[in-house]
């Protein structure tokens, strides 16, 4: 248990693969995207 200001707290963490895989997914749409745009820009 951990004390933050005098008060105490308990922290639990959770990890999901789920989770991690949707992060994945959203960052791969993003490095497409920027990707698509880059390659417009020099194209032009």
């Amino acid at each position: 248990m951990e004390a933050i200001d005098g008060k105490p707290y308990r922290f639990v963490l959770v990890h999901t693969n789920s989770l991690r895989e949707q992060k994945t997914k959203t960052l791969q749409k993003r490095w497409e995207k920027e990707k698509r745009e880059l390659e417009k820009r020099l194209r032009v």
